[in-house]
């Protein structure tokens, strides 16, 4: 018994040696752990579109960075949170702390708006973490940390060219209406005081709960009641979740002058129902027509507010970890500060606080078409 013992050992020795000299039988190399990327956007409410239009670039990114191999071989895995911001930016701060209890998550993207990404940034400001919106379009958000980043414009900039313009089409009397929201409160304080600066005359200003719509009517119908003196030659909107009430309210009370907003998509142009007609807005460079194409297969329809810059968060933090070699927090603030990336909305870079940097353009709603201003 012996020897077939000895001869059955040497067998399984033999086929040992054989299975380590042949490439095509070791072990497979281990599969790196997903990159999780932390996404708080708003869902539900009236900041949904902005929301879900972010999500869907940021969906339609991931899919294609990870059909490439993902970054530095890892797949990109969104971990998303509803913020739920409008109803209170609480739950924009629930939403973020729920997603750090995963400490293999140190990039985020989000919130959808102010209201909730002015809660968020202090918090995440003390966090090792990036933190990137597509769609918030106030200094204090990014400016809050280092680490904090914004491919959405700051809109006191294009308020301000608002401001100039209106002047030089010589509409020196305006009313504006605002709400409390941080957003729409302070770009209207930075239209008062650029147009007042300029030489322009406020007739009116109205700010009301953004909750509350029942004052609209009768602020407008205040504004046209007005001796003639006071009636207003421009109506500047910064109360951006009413915008489609605002302007049924105007054209109800037969308003003739001159309408202006900061942003508009394109819910609140379905809410109008055509009484936006004719309204001044600022944009920014159209999103690249290959990326129109691809949006619209994949959802089908139009990509609004949010969806290129979304699309494009992916991408720059995939440039920033390739060009830092790190999936690093410190390492990565680095390297954005000195991204050059042509994106879907266009060229990016940033300022020395992380605020990209874009020039804004002037349209104007004909239709339900956005027309260039010669």
């Amino acid at each position: 018994m012996v020897r077939p013992l000895l001869l059955l050992l040497s067998l399984v020795s033999c086929l040992t040696v054989a299975a380590a000299s042949d490439p095509t039988l070791k072990e497979p190399p281990l599969k790196e752990p997903p990159l999780k990327i932390g996404v708080v956007l708003c869902l539900t409410g009236g900041c949904k579109q902005t929301g879900t239009h972010t999500l869907n670039g940021l969906m339609l990114a991931r899919d294609e960075i990870n059909s490439r191999g993902g970054i530095r071989n890892r797949q990109v895995e969104l971990v998303v949170q509803d913020s739920r911001e409008l109803d209170s930016p609480s739950h924009a701060v629930s939403a973020y702390r729920q997603l750090r209890l995963d400490r293999s998550i140190s990039l985020f993207v989000g919130t959808s708006w102010s209201i909730g990404g002015l809660a968020v940034a202090p918090i995440a400001a003390r966090d090792p973490v990036i933190l990137t919106s597509a769609s918030i379009g106030l200094e204090a958000f990014n400016e809050a940390g280092s680490n904090i980043f914004n491919l959405w414009p700051h809109d006191s900039v294009s308020t301000k060219a608002l401001a100039r313009h209106a002047i030089d089409r010589g509409w020196r009397k305006a009313a504006v209406i605002s709400n409390t929201n941080p957003w729409e409160s302070q770009l209207a304080q930075v239209f008062r005081d650029e147009y007042k600066r300029l030489g322009g005359s406020e007739t009116n200003f109205f700010e009301f709960p953004s909750s509350d719509a029942t004052h609209i009517r009768a602020v407008t119908t205040k504004m046209l009641n007005s001796n003639e003196k006071s009636k207003p030659d421009l109506v500047f909107m910064t109360n951006y979740s009413q915008l489609g009430l605002t302007g049924r309210a105007l054209k109800e009370v037969s308003f003739q002058g001159a309408t202006m907003t900061i942003l508009l998509e394109d819910q609140q142009i379905e809410i109008a129902n055509g009484s936006l007609e004719g309204l001044i807005f600022a944009t920014y460079q159209d999103s690249a027509e290959d990326f129109i194409s691809r949006y619209r297969a994949k959802f089908n329809v139009a990509p609004d507010l949010g969806a290129d810059t979304g699309y494009d968060v992916l991408y720059v933090f995939k440039d920033a970890i390739d060009r830092a070699q790190s999936f690093e927090p410190k390492l990565l603030e680095q390297a954005l500060l000195t991204t050059n990336l042509t994106g879907a909305s266009g060229t990016i870079t940033f300022d020395s606080k992380g605020g990209v940097v874009k020039t804004p353009i002037f349209k104007r709603l004909q239709g339900r078409q956005r027309v260039a201003l010669r």
